[in-house]
């Protein structure tokens, strides 16, 4: 099956008159001393921080097209671990005739992420399939549907376990084709920001 090749802030809680400090001032009254508080000021606007700005962890990514695909998004070259990332497409899918591009760091878990096109069918027919062929195994199984959206398109995503290892699996449908987006539970955090690149054309 196409889809089996898957993988303090310290808070500063300032008292502006504590129970010590009233304590100090009837003291300080009952033995005939004075007491005064000095006002604080606020610090010399030169030494304000200034905002920082916020980094685009994709502004040096690459952009996946491919004329056999509907869509396009960003990659990394190299994940935040410094592991290369590679490009490799899986052979055809013999009972879908799936066109698979798998994107995965050489040697670790750090990305593990494939996107897939099966011409022809349906969001429902591909997840049932799936479902069939999870419950004829005792190490694999699949979750129920949950919608979702990807870039204004409706899909459907679900979590599928097989071998030991979490995947998180999303169907888009568009047209008569259907969109697979897969990638290990691993991979998470980067994953999801390549997904957030993603775009139809």
């Amino acid at each position: 099956m196409f889809w089996q090749h898957l993988k303090n802030r310290e808070q500063r809680i300032q008292m502006p008159f504590s129970f010590l400090t009233a304590v100090a001032i009837v003291a300080a009254v009952a033995t005939g001393c004075s007491y005064s508080k000095e006002p604080v000021s606020d610090p010399p606007a030169d030494t304000a921080v200034a905002p920082t700005d916020t980094l685009d962890p994709t502004e040096d990514w690459e952009t996946f097209t491919d004329p056999r695909f509907d869509l396009t998004f960003e990659y990394p070259e190299v994940t935040p671990n410094g592991t290369s990332v590679q490009m490799q497409e899986l052979d055809p899918d013999p009972e879908f005739n799936a066109v698979r591009i798998l994107f995965f760091s050489e040697g670790s878990t750090d990305l593990f992420f494939m996107v897939a096109k099966i011409p022809e069918t349906s969001t429902g027919e591909l997840y049932q399939v799936l479902r069939e062929a999870s419950q004829r195994r005792e190490d694999s199984s699949v979750s129920e549907l949950r919608e979702t959206v990807v870039d204004q398109y409706p899909a459907v995503k679900f979590d599928r376990h097989s071998q030991g290892d979490g995947w998180k699996v999303i169907f888009i449908q568009k047209g008569e084709d259907v969109y697979e987006i897969s990638y290990l539970t691993t991979s998470l955090e980067l994953s999801l920001q390549i997904l957030a690149t993603l775009r139809f054309l």
